[in-house]
């Protein structure tokens, strides 16, 4: 793993933010939320690109500019910040499953 990436979003306002980082894990199981709608049932790309609010649904890129995943979530109030992103692959397999219904 530790291959780079780029987060990009527009947390707090700021328009087109880049953070970087790196992969430290996939096939992750996603974090716990309180989230009584949350429906994510695949597996995450975890990384230690910083994603603040409103982040989240931008991109992550690989070191050569291909789209990897969607921000998804980070953590709060942690030393060693980590990230979530859905990986393209899950985003492929939800999109075939809606124009195939």
């Amino acid at each position: 793993l530790d291959d780079a990436v780029f987060a990009i979003g527009q947390p707090l306002s700021q328009i087109n933010a880049l953070t970087i980082g790196n992969i430290t894990g996939l096939n992750v199981a996603p974090p716990e939320t309180n989230d009584d709608d949350s429906t994510i049932q695949f597996d995450v790309i975890t990384h230690s690109a910083y994603i603040n609010e409103g982040s989240s649904g931008g991109m992550l890129l690989n070191t050569k500019l291909q789209v990897c995943g969607i921000n998804y979530a980070g953590t709060t109030g942690s030393r060693n910040f980590t990230a979530y992103s859905i990986p393209v692959s899950a985003i492929r397999e939800f999109v075939d499953n809606i124009i195939n219904i």
